[in-house]
């Protein structure tokens, strides 16, 4: 995976194609990126993402919906285990 620097700007960027004969704009100046030759250049830059952001309302309300039924079977799986795993006093009594 080709990795880019912005030297103004002190960031990294990883890019999943090859960046033969491509110049990407930095994400923060615009300025073109160069190739990082070796990792080590790389040492003390921030990494930042690249890609432009998904919008927040990218996840249908039906998602949202799956979603939150699966935290509740979740949390509802614990809290029988939580129950289960309780001690039961009356077991020890006399």
């Amino acid at each position: 995976m080709p990795h880019l620097k912005c030297e103004a700007c002190r960031v990294r960027v990883r890019r999943a194609s090859d960046p033969a004969g491509l110049t990407d704009p930095c994400p923060l100046c615009g300025r073109p990126l160069e190739s990082a030759r070796d990792l080590s250049e790389l040492v003390g830059f921030r990494w930042v993402d690249a890609r432009p952001e998904a919008p927040h309302d990218a996840i249908s309300p039906e998602g949202h919906q799956r979603l939150a039924a699966g935290v509740a079977e979740v949390m509802a799986r614990r809290r029988a285990v939580e129950r289960r795993s309780r001690p039961h006093p009356e077991r020890w009594a006399p």
